[in-house]
């Protein structure tokens, strides 16, 4: 029979403390989003149109972007490290991932273009933020459709630069892309 005292209640309570804690930040960093490399830090969630897909010319469309930073990078090196065994008969096969942690937060502009049926641009707007690791930010961007504007559906694509077009670099390896109906 185990008997317990009011140290050893404590003891276990902040055992069973720790173990939840470890277990926890293991699970979440199971989860984490981890950069396919360096230069690509963020990557977008998805683009929006706040659940409405059908607008009239002369409305006002409202336009979120979700995107989020990495916690860390895919590199050949690295403090941390998964791996994936699978058995390709007569032998084992590993795969070794390394990752690291970015360190710094990174200001980039989320670009967003509409385009018509035709692929003619309507408007090209942009927005700069600043994000660290691990966040995700929502960007929005509010645009009225032209009384004169062609009806049918409309592409909306989001991407994150470092920069303008000209003189940026991509942050995010893919652009997000949405459509919406004018009538």
């Amino acid at each position: 029979m185990i008997v317990l005292d009011a140290k050893r209640l404590v003891a276990l309570g902040i055992l069973i403390a720790l173990g939840i804690a470890v277990t926890y930040t293991y699970i979440q960093a199971l989860f984490a989003f981890i950069a396919p490399s360096e230069k690509y830090p963020l990557r977008i969630l998805e683009v929006n149109t706040q659940g409405k897909n059908t607008f009239s010319r002369g409305e006002t469309v409202t336009f979120q972007v979700k995107i989020e930073m990495a916690v860390g990078y895919q590199t050949p090196y690295g403090y941390y490290y998964w791996y994936y065994c699978q058995y390709r008969p007569p032998t084992y096969y590993c795969q070794y991932y390394y990752w690291d942690y970015f360190i710094e937060s990174k200001t980039y502009k989320v670009i967003i273009a509409v385009m018509d049926g035709d692929k003619r641009p309507m408007v090209v707007m942009s927005k700069a933020d600043t994000i660290t690791r691990g966040e995700t930010h929502t960007i929005t961007f509010s645009w009225t459709i032209p009384s004169g504007a062609a009806t049918g559906t409309y592409k909306v694509r989001a991407m994150a630069w470092s920069e303008w077009l000209p003189t940026g670099v991509a942050l995010a390896p893919e652009a997000k892309e949405t459509s919406f109906t004018v009538t």
